[in-house]
């Protein structure tokens, strides 16, 4: 079956989303389909309703939630993602299903708009509540960095213990990085450099530093992988990012994390350890007991493991049945 992929996030230059549209195309694959084209990131498609019209005719639609459905009222792009199944359906006549996606605090009418999907699914429980809530059907799938391992067995040890990777917000980044000052942390980012072009010459403009750091990782096979040995190697992590959080867990690196512009993380924690005691606010960092979190308990570990391994069934389940409802609808049978 040939699909198309609403909210593709390579361009972000993050490696949390390379895993993300890595992970989703190997899985559609593996399940007998092909992806005929994708829709970027931060490209509203209401905006370009032709160009999207003359894309070639899929089977079905998959968009990619991310992040991003959250405080609609502030949000356009929540919007967009929410509206596109009914654009779908009255422009092809085929179904669209919303996977990977955290929802908080959204206008009523969104969830009307939600409500076309064939199918949704929530990557964490407190999205499957603000659902319910709404009235909207759903099911579970973590977020799909858990769809398979990135896991780094024999650490390098020349490296400082403890490391940061920032915040999606500048301004937290700034103030985790003031704490971090006397104590030795390494500093990591999540996001890898590409180069941006000049808007005179279209020519790339970068610093030397960032044109040797992309050249070292743009044809690098799973460069998540290496953003994650990077992590590993500092057995500590201190974190804003929402999926740098999710590959500690995968990876069994011991975090503490500051919280984000919604609580996916606290939301993901609660779902993995029935807690969300590993996250705190930046304005409270200064009375963070972080030595408590250094390790996992035996208890934390066992609950990771059982998430991780329930995760890929639950991901792998989720595809199984959007493959098996596109089918039926096909074949002009109506999905239960």
């Amino acid at each position: 079956m040939n699909i198309a992929i609403i909210n593709d996030t390579r361009n972000d230059s993050h490696y949390g989303c390379l895993s993300v549209m890595r992970n989703l195309i190997e899985l559609i694959q593996s399940h007998g389909g092909q992806v005929l084209w994708t829709w970027p990131v931060h490209i509203d498609w209401r905006k370009h309703i032709s160009q999207i019209s003359d894309l070639p005719l899929v089977d079905f639609i998959i968009v990619n939630g991310e992040g991003t459905i959250h405080h609609s009222e502030e949000r356009p792009q929540a919007h967009a993602l929410a509206e596109f199944a009914q654009f779908a359906k009255e422009q092809w006549n085929i179904p669209s299903y919303l996977i990977n996606a955290t929802f908080q605090k959204n206008q009523p009418d969104l969830y009307k708009h939600i409500k076309a999907y064939h199918a949704v699914y929530a990557r964490d429980k407190g999205s499957l509540n603000e659902l319910k809530e709404n009235d909207v059907i759903a099911q579970h799938a973590p977020d799909l960095t858990f769809a398979q391992s990135f896991r780094i067995d024999h650490p390098a040890t020349n490296h400082p213990r403890r490391a940061m990777v920032g915040s999606v917000s500048k301004e937290v980044s700034k103030k985790m990085a003031k704490f971090i000052k006397p104590l030795n942390f390494r500093e990591i980012s999540i996001i890898h450099y590409k180069p941006k072009r000049s808007k005179l010459l279209n020519l790339p403009v970068m610093s030397l530093k960032k044109i040797i750091k992309w050249a070292k990782f743009k044809n690098k096979k799973g460069c998540s992988k290496e953003f994650v040995r990077l992590m590993k190697e500092s057995n500590f992590v201190l974190t804003g990012r929402y999926h740098a959080v999710t590959l500690c867990i995968e990876n069994e690196i011991p975090f503490y994390a500051i919280g984000s512009n919604t609580s996916k993380i606290e939301y993901l924690l609660e779902d993995v350890f029935g807690s969300s005691e590993r996250v705190t606010h930046i304005d409270s960092i200064d009375r963070a007991q972080m030595e408590d979190f250094y390790s996992y308990t035996e208890n934390e570990l066992a609950q990771i493991r059982a998430f991780t391994k329930n995760a890929k069934s639950e991901i792998h389940n989720m595809l199984t049945h959007i493959f098996d409802d596109a089918s039926q609808s096909k074949d002009g049978i109506t999905p239960k």
